[in-house]
């Protein structure tokens, strides 16, 4: 028996405005609006195998898009320009975390 393990090549988006006629073509195209415009990425027609609204509408509610990309790669790249929002005794934690990396001699990375 072999296992596979398979990249997560999706993300959710929260807070677009919703519409009960939505369609996966429109919430498609307000992902890409907002990565153009937020994040300054262009993404292909290719870029994106799939995207729509999870749920069903309910009025004055936004649901989440579930984005599929077409590979890990582009994932990455939008997932990359995303700044994270962690609490004070995170960003504390982080600080001193990249403090100790610095003075050692291997490569680090924060995620």
């Amino acid at each position: 028996m072999t296992s596979r393990i398979v990249p997560v090549r999706q993300l959710n988006f929260y807070g677009l405005l919703d519409s009960a006629s939505e369609t996966w073509a429109v919430s498609e195209l307000k992902v890409r609006e907002l990565v153009s415009a937020s994040l300054k990425l262009e993404l292909s027609d290719e870029a994106i195998s799939r995207a729509h609204r999870l749920g069903t509408f309910v009025q004055g509610k936004c649901r989440a898009v579930i984005v599929r990309f077409s590979s890990f790669k582009t994932r990455e790249s939008v997932f990359s320009r995303i700044c994270e929002d962690f609490c004070k005794a995170t960003r504390r934690i982080q600080k001193k975390l990249l403090t100790f990396a610095k003075t050692t001699e291997q490569p680090y990375y924060l995620k």
